[in-house]
């Protein structure tokens, strides 16, 4: 058994308590540390720092932070959150999501991807693309478009439709 001096303890405020070592200091409740620089708290769990703003958590590398919900991570620059699947970042208007290559965005329905030109959509099968008009499709190939509907073919030129020839 190891009596205490009957001296308060070392606090500051707040029942903020400290340790000798590097002027780390940390509360009662669930071992949580903080340092006094920048109102930076930290847990004994990996390395994972977060401040007391808005439950947001940050690591130590590549000023990453990240919040407690879904794993969802993101960075101090341009509002710009990303998950750790597949390198998947993504904003936080209207649920667009994005990849790092190519400007390559896409939304979290239906698999569905577009780029920020011409409001252009495409799948991730076989390229094809598509518009948000009129459900018309088209490859990236000779300016070809379809619809969904027998096959139907067309070019966007003088409303010219065609059909594949049969093989």
């Amino acid at each position: 058994m190891i009596h205490l001096p009957s001296f308060p303890p070392n606090t500051l405020y707040d029942d903020v308590y400290f340790t000798l070592y590097d002027d780390v200091y940390f509360t009662l409740y669930d071992d949580v540390y903080f340092t006094l620089y920048d109102d930076v708290y930290f847990t004994l769990y990996d390395g994972v720092y977060f401040t007391p703003y808005d439950d947001v958590y940050f690591t130590p590398y590549d000023d990453v932070y990240f919040t407690p919900y879904d794993d969802v991570y993101f960075t101090l620059y341009d509002d710009v959150y990303f998950t750790l699947y597949d390198d998947v970042y993504f904003t936080l208007y209207d649920d667009v999501y994005f990849t790092l290559y190519d400007d390559v965005y896409f939304t979290p329905y239906d698999d569905v991807y577009f780029t920020l030109y011409d409001d252009v959509y495409f799948t991730p099968y076989d390229d094809v693309y598509f518009t948000l008009y009129d459900d018309v499709y088209f490859t990236p190939y000779d300016d070809i478009y379809f619809t969904l509907y027998d096959d139907v073919y067309f070019t966007p030129y003088d409303d010219v439709y065609f059909k594949t020839p049969a093989i």
